[in-house]
């Protein structure tokens, strides 16, 4: 959806972005839950709000020219579809 929208809207000059980290770390997951959930994470951990926030603040800020996805494997921005 979000590579449709921005395939819509480029023309206009609209940006859309998209943050979708996963499973996130919050006060309510503990002890044996957050281990649980932290093995299906491919950083061995989840995701914590501060994580989240870097990730928009990065969109936000950036004058990104080419669309680009961030991924927990890589530290690097890539090309979006590889």
């Amino acid at each position: 959806m979000t590579r449709s929208l921005a395939t819509e809207f480029a023309a206009r000059g609209v940006r859309v972005n998209a943050v979708a980290p996963g499973v996130v770390k919050t006060q309510t997951i503990t002890g044996a839950d957050y281990e649980e959930l932290a093995t299906q994470h491919p950083l061995g951990r989840m995701a914590e709000i501060g994580d989240i926030v870097q990730g928009v603040i990065y969109l936000e800020q950036s004058d990104v020219r080419q669309p680009a996805r961030i991924s927990a494997h890589r530290r690097r921005p890539r090309a979006a579809g590889h």
